[in-house]
């Protein structure tokens, strides 16, 4: 058995060395993300607060006041009951008049034109609902998860990225090195490969590696293992990648 060489410096990656980095799991996340910020951000354009206080505790201290129904509009949210959006006017205790939408069951929402009580808090006027509906169009507890949903999906995301980066830093900065490939274990999904690869202080490196048998990745093991390199951190070893040498430029 030939002794392996030592690594070269770093090379340039291709484009499709970069591209072929792990992305369908940040695809996901990033879908994962987009679909409740979407949902946020399309409530806020509508003047609606989702993050905001829960009815109850908005309106500890209110007062209240006559009003009249401007409008009321119906939607139905997907999986969801139909709401029903009513909008109102009402003159707050300066006398400067006030309009304001809040949220209701169909059972529950004033008629067009109909009179109605006004809550609002005296702080602020424009914080108004009218009596026996909501400020929100959602139940507090959808609300909350509509809202803190996106939290743990941006931090999901971040986390993506950062793995990428480090992928991609890899990719660009590692050293690279042949590999010795010293068994390989076929299965019908997965070929396990051990191999080993040495560091720049001559040190030798053995790892496994599992390969799902119909990448065209498992077939170039089989057939040409010798295009296969290892690019490693040379500060961490342990940290590194298969890749093909065709995935430098010259």
């Amino acid at each position: 058995m030939s002794p392996l060489l030592l690594p070269t410096a770093p090379r340039r990656p291709t484009f499709a060395a970069v591209a072929r980095l792990p992305g369908h799991a940040l695809a996901l996340v990033v879908a994962a993300l987009l679909l409740p910020l979407v949902a946020v951000i399309a409530l806020h354009l509508e003047g609606i607060d989702v993050f905001g206080q829960e009815d109850d505790a908005l309106f500890a201290e209110r007062a209240n006041a006559t009003g009249r129904v401007v409008t009321t509009a119906t939607f139905t949210p997907r999986f969801l009951a139909p709401v029903v959006s009513v909008e109102f006017d009402f003159t707050d205790p300066t006398g400067e008049p006030r309009r304001g939408r809040s949220f209701a069951t169909h059972a529950e929402a004033p008629g067009t034109g109909e009179a109605v009580v006004v809550e609002f808090t005296p702080a602020d006027p424009t914080v108004a609902r009218v009596r026996g509906t909501r400020r929100n169009p959602f139940e507090p507890a959808l609300s909350r998860f509509v809202a803190f949903g996106v939290l743990p999906c941006l931090l999901i995301l971040m986390l993506a990225l950062r793995d990428h980066a480090h992928r991609r830093a890899l990719l660009v900065g590692g050293r690279e090195a042949p590999v010795e490939f010293l068994e390989r274990t076929p299965a019908a999904r997965r070929e396990r490969w051990r191999y080993r690869f040495r560091d720049e202080r001559g040190a030798f490196h053995a790892h496994v590696i599992a390969v799902p048998a119909g990448k065209s990745f498992a077939g170039r093991l089989r057939d040409d293992p010798g295009s296969v390199r290892v690019v490693h951190d040379p500060a961490r070893p342990r940290r590194h990648r298969l890749v093909l040498a065709s995935d430098f430029r010259a």
